[in-house]
């Protein structure tokens, strides 16, 4: 497990934080499952990451990219990265926010 830097656009980002984001796609592996990355203070960890055609992204997880559609998940990616190739294989990160370790009381169990 390391800590990575893992760059969002502001946009990305809000979607991120707003609970809208749980993957993102990029062409090569940024990181490793277990890995941690931050944005403004909050650290999130990758989970696991997939190989997918960016076609089947678009199609299937438009959604958890942050998008209400394909099409914004197609659109975004051609503002952002240039020609959008359907067969173009995807390194697909999840990732999940690590939540702070809270103290837990304990009651011991008296003897009966």
């Amino acid at each position: 497990m390391s800590k990575i830097i893992l760059p969002f656009s502001q946009q990305m980002q809000a979607a991120i934080k707003d609970g809208r984001k749980c993957c993102t796609s990029r062409t090569h592996k940024k990181g490793e499952a277990g890995d941690i990355f931050s944005i403004d203070g909050q650290l999130f960890r990758i989970t696991h990451i997939i190989e997918m055609y960016a076609d089947s992204v678009a199609k299937e997880l438009y959604g958890a990219e942050g998008f209400n559609s394909p099409a914004g998940f197609i659109g975004w990616w051609t503002a952002n990265k240039g020609k959008f190739d359907p067969v173009q294989v995807l390194q697909v990160h999840f990732f999940a926010a690590v939540l702070p370790v809270q103290s837990v009381g304990f009651v011991s169990a008296a003897k009966v």
